[in-house]
């Protein structure tokens, strides 16, 4: 069967319906991540809903190269925030790569599922065992266990000098991966595996922007009476009521909002007033902030199936956080960290969590 009719078969009629509302205005191309790295017209915004509807249309052949342009894509939503006509383009690449990723050959999102079928996580690593019963659950996250420990550290210390009782969950990953890479079988048998893991949890704390989407849009898991908190809301509410002071930190700080705390969640003020909050921090902003913010790289697994792609566009938000003659360069993603401190040479560059539990007294 050609993909063209796979398409159909699977009513992705409605995803063409949702392409067709793209004017080809172009306003995607100031943002547009890749695009202001490549300058490849069939990776900006408009050239790849182009080539999707071709497809969907039977005027274009899925070949390797045409589906590759799909995949090349952080997802940001930086183009939904310009399109006058309100695309929801992170929807639909991330819709067609379910139908496409066959046709697209890719060693890296390939190791990355079979690192979920054999280890249950994208990194292939051994899970940790989950600690405690408490109903308030600590989520680190697979890439703050495995890749950026310091951030899961500087949770625990800082919900132990509170006094928070609570419990780690660390047996299992969100895969929200593979949502972003289109393997939608996988991610449902996890979806529904997880689901019972959370039982008994009634409020459900995390470190990782990528988790904190994953779990509030894609599993819906409020709904199940799970309250979703990501770790700069609980942070922000307890400097508010005055459970958290801060010792004086002489520091100029510029912060990064990633895509999945920001575009995708509208989380933007929480971040800037715990950093405003701590006595003696110039707070300055980047010229590129909040819903304008650009992308690191990281994300729609771009850093692992592109790469030396996803350096050069994390190499322009280094530019950006330079210009500002920040000391520090501060985050609340594990990922984004990961990819801003392997490009900030030169940068001190620090999870919000390291930053307050630092300066906590």
């Amino acid at each position: 069967m050609r993909l063209r009719d796979t398409f159909r078969e699977n009513n992705l009629k409605n995803l063409g319906e949702y392409i067709k509302r793209c004017m080809r205005c172009g306003f995607c191309r100031a943002v547009c991540p890749v695009f202001e790295v490549t300058k490849i017209e069939s990776l900006v915004t408009r050239g790849k809903l182009a080539i999707l509807e071709g497809m969907i249309e039977g005027k274009l052949e899925p070949t390797e190269g045409a589906v590759k342009r799909i995949f090349q894509c952080t997802i940001c939503k930086n183009c939904y925030e310009e399109c006058p006509a309100g695309v929801e383009v992170d929807r639909i690449i991330q819709d067609a790569r379910v139908y496409l990723y066959k046709n697209f050959s890719s060693p890296a999102f390939d190791r990355i599922t079979d690192n979920f079928l054999e280890k249950g996580n994208p990194y292939g690593e051994e899970m940790l065992k989950s600690i405690g019963d408490s109903s308030f659950a600590y989520f680190p996250g697979c890439t703050t266990n495995f890749r950026t420990p310091e951030i899961a550290r500087s949770t625990k210390n800082i919900l132990d000098k509170i006094g928070q009782d609570y419990r780690i969950l660390q047996d299992f990953c969100c895969g929200s991966v593979l949502f972003r890479i289109g393997r939608k079988e996988e991610r449902e048998k996890l979806v529904e595996k997880n689901i019972e893991a959370l039982q008994g949890v009634e409020t459900l704390l995390l470190s990782c922007a990528g988790c904190y989407k994953t779990f509030i849009s894609e599993y819906q898991i409020e709904k199940e009476g799970v309250k979703v908190v990501h770790l700069v809301h609980f942070l922000s509410e307890l400097i508010e009521e005055g459970t958290i002071k801060f010792n004086n930190l002489d520091a100029r700080i510029t912060y990064h909002d990633p895509c999945h705390l920001g575009r995708h969640m509208n989380v933007y003020e929480e971040p800037r007033r715990i950093l405003a909050s701590i006595p003696g921090v110039d707070l300055v902003e980047m010229e590129r902030t909040r819903k304008n913010a650009r992308c690191c790289g990281a994300g729609g697994g771009m850093a692992a199936g592109f790469k030396d792609l996803a350096l050069s566009i994390c190499d322009n938000r280094i530019k950006d956080a330079k210009s500002t003659e920040a000391d520090i360069l501060s985050s609340a993603c594990p990922f984004c960290y990961l990819h801003l401190k392997k490009q900030g040479k030169g940068l001190k560059v620090l999870d919000i969590s390291s930053i307050v539990e630092m300066q906590m007294r």
